[in-house]
């Protein structure tokens, strides 16, 4: 989403993701946020309406981040990546839904 905002493609991921739901973990929005004081556009990225803030809360999504976190995350490093493969993995598959990163 980083990416996305610094060239000023937001409206170009918009268009990908359409009418089906963008996920964005909270991990991932933190590590857009922490960013936002060397990419102040990130915040349209944040702040986007067709980006669904998510939380991992249920067993499943926890127990699989706890896997996925064992794997990746190295301090502050791979949280986002980790969350959103814990999503990937526990979510049911719908045609109607786009997993975002940072």
């Amino acid at each position: 989403m980083r990416h996305f905002a610094q060239a000023g493609w937001l409206g170009v991921l918009e268009e990908i993701v359409g009418e089906r739901r963008a996920l964005a973990p909270t991990a991932v929005l933190a590590e857009l946020e922490s960013t936002s004081h060397r990419f102040p556009e990130v915040i349209d990225a944040i702040d986007a309406s067709w980006v669904i803030h998510y939380s991992l809360s249920s067993y499943d999504e926890i127990a699989a981040l706890a896997m996925f976190g064992e794997l990746l995350v190295s301090g502050r490093k791979n949280r986002g990546e980790a969350e959103v493969l814990a999503l990937a993995a526990t979510l049911p598959a719908e045609a109607n839904r786009i997993l975002l990163a940072e």
